[in-house]
């Protein structure tokens, strides 16, 4: 098997936020997290992909597994301890207050209270505030389904890992689907925790991990 190359974008031209943004919103079809966010409006999933990408940019770190065309096909967005998506209002002016703000009054609430404090009580409960302030978070891990199930985002965790190993830091994430549990445990995570997360576009449960 092929060694998988994995690329650390220290700068990304709006070409590769475009095609990282397609790429996330056919990874995520139907997704009922990715629902729930977008308030059940599919129209708006483009533009929450794109403002997640451009935040990580600014403040995060992005690494891409490309094929042979050179097509980004798998993607991990992390953010490092200290600092959280959309955390920033300089994060925020790149794509999320514009987001935000075609979303409906009912899922504007729901972020800001639900989402918020189910995420926000779990992880205390689950992570000791020193894993908390050693810990890279990852926001989003996906590959084109065509490319799935090829060990692209084993690899992308990986190249993570050998970071956080040699700054004695934790990797960390979430996940709702529950067909994912396996898929993360198989990548050496263990899960930490899990709560029910109610939402005006359906219910579900969100599981947290880390690794090691």
């Amino acid at each position: 098997m092929a060694q998988i190359s994995v690329e650390h974008l220290k700068t990304i031209s709006e070409q590769e936020v475009e095609a990282a943004t397609e790429m996330c919103v056919r990874a995520y079809n139907e997704d009922i997290s990715i629902k729930a966010l977008v308030g059940g409006n599919w129209e708006l999933h483009n533009d929450y992909w794109r403002s997640l990408i451009r935040a990580a940019a600014l403040e995060g770190e992005v690494y891409v597994v490309r094929n042979p065309e050179g097509q980004i096909v798998s993607i991990a967005v992390w953010f490092p301890p200290g600092n959280d998506l959309f955390n920033s209002e300089e994060q925020r002016a790149l794509g999320f207050n514009d987001f935000f703000a075609k979303l409906s009054p009912e899922t504007q609430e729901w972020w800001n209270t639900t989402c918020d404090e189910v995420m926000g009580e779990l992880a205390k409960k689950i992570f000791t505030k020193e894993e908390r302030e050693s810990r890279w978070w990852c926001v989003n891990l996906a590959t084109e389904p065509t490319y799935q199930g090829r060990g692209y985002a084993t690899a992308l965790i990986d190249t993570m890992f050998q970071k956080a190993k040699s700054t004695g830091t934790i990797l960390g994430l979430a996940t709702a689907p529950d067909y994912n549990v396996p898929k993360y445990l198989g990548m050496g995570f263990r899960e930490r925790g899990n709560a029910p997360m109610p939402s005006p576009t359906g219910d579900f449960v969100v599981h947290m991990f880390s690794k090691p």
